[in-house]
């Protein structure tokens, strides 16, 4: 998010971890969120364990290009690192009984929706504990 601070915009907000298996979808869902000021990094499924322990990331998207297996595990290990750590899975059909790793889930067919869905977290990072559900 982009804040006009003493004569500058200054970039605010999560700094985001891209994981999916389509190197132009993680390219055009990192330039997305760089639009509307946030940080974020777009890796590979095999790059990912490089930066997955960094706790400047605080949210995790996975893409709907990766398993469900090591979707689920990379969730895990995100968000063991720290926390308020987020996960948003980007999931074309969700199952009835959802993603229960994910915070949000997002259709691929809707870019909106993920720009909504980071928005969110981030508002919700800055809850108090006692408040967040």
């Amino acid at each position: 998010m982009l804040t006009w601070a003493h004569g500058h915009l200054k970039l605010l907000g999560m700094k985001i971890l891209l994981v999916g298996a389509d190197r132009e979808i993680r390219e055009e869902r990192r330039e997305l969120l760089a639009a509307s000021g946030y940080e974020a990094v777009a890796v590979p499924p095999e790059e990912v364990g490089a930066v997955l322990a960094d706790t400047q990331f605080s949210c995790l998207v996975l893409g709907s290009s990766l398993g469900e297996y090591l979707a689920s595990d990379l969730a895990a290990h995100f968000c063991a690192f720290g926390a308020p750590r987020f996960v948003i899975r980007v999931a074309e059909d969700p199952p009835a009984p959802g993603y229960p790793y994910a915070d949000i889930v997002v259709n691929p067919r809707n870019p909106a929706a993920l720009l909504g869905a980071v928005k969110a977290l981030e508002i919700r990072s800055r809850q108090p504990d006692w408040i967040r559900p």
